[in-house]
């Protein structure tokens, strides 16, 4: 019985692989730009998240300094 349910498991996985990689091809088949313009779109697009990110991140660490400051004065006026 065990058998049974890991065959039936490992032909579930195989569907799912198989339907990927067709799906994959077909959206290679069936795509408007070249191989060249889809590396370069989505590397602009990876570059314009990147930055992004970084400008997040410098506002977060200001409000994070800002906060240990207020922090540091309030402690200070307290000793």
């Amino acid at each position: 019985m065990d058998d049974d349910r890991g065959s039936g498991c490992l032909a579930i996985l195989g569907a799912f692989i198989l339907g990927g990689l067709v799906g994959a091809g077909i959206a290679l088949l069936t795509s408007p730009k070249s191989g060249r313009e889809a590396r370069e779109q989505m590397s602009r697009w990876a570059s314009e998240k990147y930055g992004k990110a970084g400008e997040k991140i410098g506002e977060l660490g200001e409000k994070v300094r800002e906060k240990v400051r207020e922090k540091l004065v309030r402690a200070e006026e307290e000793a």
